[in-house]
């Protein structure tokens, strides 16, 4: 598993509103092989009325998109 921690999530509105559209899309769409499935979204439990984090529980992935976009080597039929 992989825990993405998300911070200032209402700092940003535009940024906010990103963060809930996927959220959404993830928990709508039905399993697929090319896209990591989204297990749960944890609120921190101290005080749930008052928190700025939110933590995304998805599977763990060895890399992402931007470090092989980046990343000199060339795309294989398993990255895509």
């Amino acid at each position: 598993m992989a825990i993405k921690k998300i911070s200032d999530v209402f700092k940003n509105q535009k940024d906010t509103a990103r963060i809930l559209r996927e959220i959404t899309i993830l928990k709508e769409i039905p399993a697929h092989a090319n896209i990591i499935p989204l297990y749960d979204v944890v609120e921190p439990s101290n005080d749930p009325d008052n928190f700025d984090s939110i933590f995304i529980v998805m599977r763990y992935m060895k890399t992402d998109l931007q470090k092989q976009l980046a990343s000199a080597i060339p795309f294989k039929e398993d990255h895509v």
